[in-house]
């Protein structure tokens, strides 16, 4: 089980102590299954913190496959007009997210 192969960790590999609360950003990498990458800035480099649960200085084997997970809505997934509308009315927000939106194919649930 995926719960059991993961712990809480308190500092980053750098030896940076982790501060959720300060957490600004957060990254995950399908390459990296049992790390999240962390800014607590807008600026400056991500963190690497491993979650993977140590077995006496040795990573314990890795019996969750990761390859065996399917994709939940690969065409998407409908969403209602309301939940459609309130995105729309925060995108003027991020600038960037405007050319997003335009090329953005969505399905309005009825």
């Amino acid at each position: 089980m995926l719960e059991k192969q993961i712990v809480n960790r308190k500092t980053f590999i750098n030896k940076n102590k982790v501060s959720w609360l300060a957490t600004k950003e957060m990254l995950l990498k399908k390459d990296k299954e049992f790390s999240i990458f962390m800014k607590t800035g807008l600026d400056g480099e991500f963190q690497e913190l491993d979650i993977m649960k140590k077995n006496v200085g040795n990573q314990v084997g890795l019996t969750f496959n990761v390859k065996s997970l399917v994709t939940l809505w690969p065409q998407g997934k409908e969403i209602a007009q309301a939940k459609f509308d309130d995105i729309k009315s925060m995108m003027h927000l991020i600038s960037a997210a405007m050319i997003f939106i335009i090329k953005l194919r969505v399905v309005i649930a009825y």
